[in-house]
């Protein structure tokens, strides 16, 4: 019987990915390292969550849990509890152990030194022919297995290939196993759906129009919704639901957005509600007493005001982008076409332009998973991806932003490293594309990347996060295609930190 014994840290990616590969059948080092019979689990009240993920996502083993509880850092208990786990095996098994394997990549540093201590210990009051094999998945080490000796490593797999050529992970999977919960629905896109031509022409004249410092939403046709613009007989309508009674001012205004988005958009098939700022879209209801009432009598309400509450303000599509604004109308995936224009329009278009390069890598770079407005709740707290691609089981996040301001691009670098170290350890990569120019532009002040790599030393967090702005942009359109051999050498890792 041969035994596995994994450490459950922070993230349990690690201990997936190695189990993945131990676990696979007639493997060219399967001597070297042996397809466990058995696998032990050793985690804290702080990583007891991944548990169940991981014994779902591996079926094909027999496993045992050593719960350490809150002693994750206590010796004599952690050393205890896995031999009491070894002595159980040994007993109830009809096969003598011939290997203990301790892969100690995940877990504190207390429970690698004391499993080492424990395991070691139990071996030698047994029989001297079981062998003790001590192993890292280590991320500088070509995302390799690297087999700890005494007077030297080994690497497994073995050769030119990596784990990512072995072990393969989809969000679908990558998720649930750090405990996200995700429905089908929110899986994001995985396909290009917007026409390159009709992208690139938009992404185009929206970089010159960023250049220049024009690009608003009232360049796109759009005009705000002030107080003195509606029309009398909505404002009368509005007068009338003082007396309706809501929980707060907030649910109210939640429940307006709703209607706007899931019943106005679908009611005017050529027209569109601006609502990019909703503080001013609603600061007409500011004058309307909320009462307490009922989700279900709130939302009747709501849904009652059959409305043209915003048709004094509403555009054409078609005065902004006619191609792309008749393939937003007649998408038939699309559950909402023109709130997904506007969302478009105001922000997503940088996301799909990224993702149409990653798209032109997968078969290169064999991506087995790229994937668009990807969303998830972890702790009843929702999050979203704007963009992922996965190589094997690394993950490269990134995070897109048309902002030019330093700060802003700055939050979001430290949110995106936050995110891919979550999902994806310390093997995962941040990528942050934005539209600040590279180098510093005299009338730009501090707002260029080179100004924001030195911030981000300075906090240490430049590992494993790449920036990309204008310049790889402007030279991807002029058919350099230098977003697309940027994203290339960073998901190869042949591009430290630096600005291409």
């Amino acid at each position: 019987m041969h035994v596995l014994i994994l450490l459950i840290g922070g993230n349990p990616l690690p201990n997936y990915v190695v189990a993945k590969y131990l676990l696979e059948q007639n493997r060219p080092e399967e001597k070297t390292l042996p397809v466990p019979d058995k696998l032990i689990l050793v985690y804290s009240e702080k990583t007891r969550r991944f548990i169940t993920p991981i014994i779902q996502e591996l079926p094909d083993c027999q496993k045992e849990q050593v719960d350490l509880e809150s002693n994750e850092r206590t010796p004599h208990i952690i050393v205890q509890r896995m031999k009491d786990t070894l002595d159980k095996l040994a007993k109830e098994s009809d096969t003598s152990i011939e290997s203990v394997h301790l892969n100690y990549t995940g877990g504190t540093k207390a429970m690698s030194v004391h499993s080492y201590i424990a395991v070691k210990g139990w071996i030698e009051q047994q029989r001297n022919d079981i062998e003790f094999i001590l192993s890292d998945l280590n991320p500088k080490k070509r995302n390799k297995i690297v087999l700890s000796k005494p007077d030297s490593d080994e690497e497994y797999p073995l050769g030119r290939d990596d784990l990512r050529t072995r072990v393969e992970i989809d969000v679908k999977k990558l998720l649930p196993l750090h405990n996200m919960q995700v429905n089908d629905d929110d899986l994001g896109i995985d396909q290009i759906v917007v026409p390159e031509e009709e992208l690139d022409a938009f992404v185009e004249d929206a970089i010159l129009k960023y250049k220049k410092n024009t690009f608003m939403l009232t360049d796109c046709s759009f005009q705000w919704l002030h107080e003195d613009n509606v029309p009398d007989e909505v404002l009368k309508k509005l007068q009338a639901l003082k007396d309706q009674e809501f929980s707060s001012r907030k649910t109210f205004l939640k429940a307006v957005k709703n209607y706007i988005e899931e019943e106005l958009l679908k009611t005017y098939q050529e027209k569109i509600v601006n609502y990019a700022d909703e503080r001013k879209i609603f600061r007409i209801f500011d004058n309307i007493v909320l009462n307490k009432k009922t989700k279900q009598e709130k939302e009747a309400v709501i849904k009652n005001e059959k409305l043209a509450l915003f048709e004094a303000d509403c555009v054409r599509f078609e005065q902004f982008s006619p191609s792309l604004f008749g393939y937003f109308r007649n998408s038939g995936h699309l559950k909402y076409p023109y709130l997904s224009f506007i969302n478009f329009v105001k922000h997503e278009w940088l996301e799909h332009f990224v993702f149409k390069s990653l798209h032109a890598l997968k078969d290169e770079l064999t991506l087995n998973d790229i994937r668009i407005d990807v969303e998830a709740t972890y702790d009843g707290r929702p999050t979203q991806i704007d963009v992922i691609a996965i190589r094997g089981y690394q993950l490269c996040l990134i995070s897109c932003t048309t902002d030019q301001g330093i700060k802003t691009v700055k939050e979001k670098a430290f949110e995106a490293i936050y995110r891919a170290e979550q999902l994806g350890g310390e093997h995962a990569k941040a990528i942050v594309v934005s539209l600040m120019v590279n180098k510093p532009e005299k009338e730009k002040g501090d707002n260029n990347l080179e100004e924001l790599e030195k911030d981000l030393k300075q906090f240490d967090a430049e590992r494993n996060c790449f920036l990309i702005g204008l310049g790889e942009l402007e030279g991807e359109l002029n058919g350099d295609k230098t977003l697309t051999k940027t994203l290339k050498n960073i998901i190869r890792g042949e591009t430290e930190w630096k600005l291409i």
